[in-house]
């Protein structure tokens, strides 16, 4: 999701070392990409993917093991 500076940084490190997987919105998308650059800027980012893919994308996890 969209959002500002380093805010996300540090819950996405946390959601990482908990085994979890994150999608990053794509900065074509975003109105606002500082949180979504930086999260994966730092490695943490499974996927980046288009705001009209995200929905699809959780979809098909939900479906099969991560």
């Amino acid at each position: 999701m969209t959002g500002m500076g380093t805010d996300g940084l540090e819950g996405a490190r946390m959601v990482k070392a908990a085994g979890g997987y994150i999608i990053v919105q794509d900065a074509q998308s975003c109105v606002v990409c500082g949180m979504p650059k930086v999260v994966s800027e730092a490695g943490l980012a499974d996927e980046v993917l288009s705001l009209n893919l995200i929905a699809s994308g959780i979809k098909r996890l939900a479906r099969s093991a991560v």
